[in-house]
């Protein structure tokens, strides 16, 4: 039988069926600052029902980067094909600075995000650092 919600008229449903159906899967999410920085994944999980995906990341970036935007790849990709809408929010920790910066995390193309400065109009473009860190969840239709 196909996977969680894509059932046909007259599938009979199983109890296996209906235990995937909400299932959290690890993914090792890429981030970029111009070219791929290696990080810690503390944490990175999402569950997909349908068209419907909730992601949670925490990294910890353990390079530095250049003061350029940050991007993290999705686990699957994003239904929408233009703009940069809001997929969710997080905090960035600045290590050098011993600060927290709220982030909107926004659609930078099918499948990778990036983040704005809360309460500002421009993308979080700091230099990363090793020992940074980027919290976030996510909502969004897949393809």
């Amino acid at each position: 039988m196909p996977g969680p919600g894509t059932w046909s008229a007259g599938d009979i449903l199983t109890a296996d069926d209906l235990n995937a159906i909400g299932t959290w899967t690890n993914y090792v999410p890429v981030l970029t600052q111009n070219v791929s920085r290696t990080a810690t994944v503390n944490s990175a999980s999402y569950c997909q029902i349908n068209k419907f995906c909730v992601v949670n990341v925490d990294l910890t970036c353990t390079t530095t980067g250049s003061a350029n935007t940050i991007t993290v790849s999705l686990p699957v990709d994003t239904a929408v094909t233009s703009g940069s809408p809001v997929l969710g929010s997080g905090v960035f920790f600045d290590t050098s600075a011993s600060d927290y910066i709220l982030v909107t995390c926004i659609r930078d193309s099918n499948s990778a995000i990036s983040f704005y400065k809360d309460l500002d109009s421009g993308k979080l473009a700091t230099t990363l650092g090793n020992g940074d860190v980027l919290s976030f969840s996510l909502t969004y239709q897949t393809v």
